[in-house]
């Protein structure tokens, strides 16, 4: 791992640590950072994690891949297939970061919101794939417009920890889970 990815994971924004809990999934087949306080419960098919206050949402579920052919849709489209059957369109983002190919997208919509009697309310969308050769991991998050300032931070940041076994030993299953520590502040 390049000494920057590991002082930016450390430092955060450079000013002093970041206060975080790992979410680790499957024996380590998924791991990410989450910001301490942040809860995390089991759902339908995928792992839930929420601020606080349950403003932001951030869902997980992962698949272990069996060795792809080389016509296989590449990241973006499998993305861009997904979003679709959702019945959204965005544009799609790509990168590479060593052996982990990223594809991600953002879109608006209107949302009930529970806290403030249902009432309608514009909100964002961001669905994320991250995959190596043996793990595909699909991240949504969900946040308000109004909390962008924070919720995109926090969602740079916990994209930014991914980390994908390059060896998979769990089997494939989200019921073994655990968020423990991470650095303090």
């Amino acid at each position: 791992m390049p000494l920057v990815r590991i002082l930016s994971d450390a430092l955060g924004d450079g000013r002093r640590p970041r206060a975080h809990q790992v979410l680790r999934v499957d024996h380590g087949t998924v791991e990410l950072a989450v910001p301490r306080g942040w809860i995390a419960s089991a759902g339908e098919g995928c792992l839930t994690v929420t601020d606080a206050t349950d403003e932001c949402a951030l869902e997980i579920s992962y698949l272990l891949l069996p060795p792809l052919p080389p016509e296989a849709p590449s990241l973006a489209s499998r993305l861009e297939h997904a979003l679709g059957a959702d019945g959204h369109e965005a544009p799609i983002v790509t990168r590479r970061d060593g052996s982990l190919d990223v594809a991600w997208a953002d879109y608006e919509y209107e949302s009930p919101d529970p806290h403030r009697g249902d009432a309608r309310r514009p909100a964002r969308g961001r669905w994320l794939l991250a995959a190596n050769d043996r793990v595909q991991l699909l991240a949504t998050f969900s946040y308000w417009v109004d909390d962008a300032p924070w919720a995109l931070e926090a969602w740079e940041w916990m994209m930014s920890s991914i980390r994908l076994a390059e060896e998979p030993v769990g089997d494939g299953s989200l019921e073994d889970w655990n968020l423990r520590p991470g650095s303090g502040e």
